[in-house]
């Protein structure tokens, strides 16, 4: 029973965070171990899902003050300006602190992203800068989730560090980033204080 409920968690997580592609999942006899695997293909978070990622460090507080301890989070969504930005005709995200306000967050993370490679980065450049400014100036920690791996390397921030990243975008990553080391066996990548993870599943490790 036990077994079977871990593997209907994981595979309830990839289906909410895969945005396309399969999810294959069963289990595995090695020696005298069995082991159970959940895997995709697809890539990326869909955008309407990202507010669910970052609940969990609301649902963190949640349980302190149930404590009787103050908050550990304060989360922000950053924007190029405080205008709402419609996503897909379907709903609006409003963000809590623009680029040029003088914020300087503790932790960083960004989300995985969907789209042409080069577009995305190029279209995010204002943040790229905000991003490695913010690291190099206050010492900000920098996080990245599943491919949201491409904008961390635009930073600049990873070369020649060691980096993870959703596998099916290995290829292209080595392409855009050769100045960046690909650990494409690894889940979860500390840089002392910039981490990257893996695929869709792998950003709750690191959360």
């Amino acid at each position: 029973i036990r077994l079977t409920q871990v593997l209907v968690n994981l595979t309830s997580n990839a289906i909410k965070f895969t945005s396309n592609g399969e999810i294959h999942f069963g289990f595995e006899k090695k020696d005298q171990i069995v082991q159970g695997y959940v895997s995709d293909t697809g890539i990326g978070i869909p955008a309407e899902r990202v507010t669910t990622i970052f609940s969990r460090f609301g649902k963190v507080n949640d349980f302190l003050a149930r404590a009787g301890q103050p908050p550990l989070f304060n989360v922000k969504l950053i924007g190029t300006s405080l205008e709402p930005v419609v996503y897909h005709h379907f709903f609006k995200v409003t963000p809590d602190v623009q680029l040029s306000d003088d914020y300087k967050p503790d932790l960083i993370v960004i989300p995985a992203v969907n789209g042409e490679w080069n577009e995305v980065v190029k279209s995010n450049e204002p943040f790229l800068k905000w991003i490695a400014d913010q690291r190099n100036q206050n010492g900000s920690e920098v996080a990245s989730l599943c491919v949201g791996a491409f904008l961390l390397a635009g930073t600049g921030l990873l070369a020649g560090k060691r980096c993870a990243t959703h596998w099916g975008a290995v290829d292209d990553f080595k392409k855009m980033f050769p100045e960046v080391e690909l650990v494409s066996e690894r889940i979860i990548i500390d840089e002392n204080g910039i981490y990257s993870s893996g695929g869709a599943n792998s950003f709750w490790n690191l959360l």
